[in-house]
């Protein structure tokens, strides 16, 4: 696959989840740049993650991100370097967290949010 997307993913029999993560400015505006996308793929009982940290010198852009991590996430699991579902789960989400910390205002923890 040239371009990777969730439909073609889908077709190929994957379930697919994806995360994508903005940053904002100190003054609470969205800022163009910079961001974090997460790619789930599951199939089979197996799951892989990838992940793709957009540069705060970049303008975020969600399919780029998608196209990065889950190129990423398919590499794992071709190479069979995926583990246990609920393991992989407590992984992913503290290697999510280690790497969002630079993102941790999200639009539903700002004070302005609806």
């Amino acid at each position: 696959m040239s371009r990777i997307t969730q439909d073609a993913l889908i077709a190929d029999g994957f379930e697919v989840g994806c995360q994508h993560f903005r940053a904002y400015h100190e003054n609470g505006k969205l800022s163009a740049t910079g961001g974090h996308t997460t790619v789930s793929v599951f199939k089979n009982g197996r799951e892989a993650a990838g992940f793709a940290d957009c540069s705060v010198q970049d303008c975020f852009n969600r399919k780029i991100g998608f196209q990065i991590a889950a190129g990423r996430a398919l590499k794992q699991f071709k190479n069979g370097a995926v583990t246990a579902l609920k393991h992989s789960l407590s992984v992913r989400m503290n290697r999510s967290a280690h790497r969002l910390a630079k993102f941790q205002v999200r639009r539903s923890d700002h004070p302005n949010s609806p």
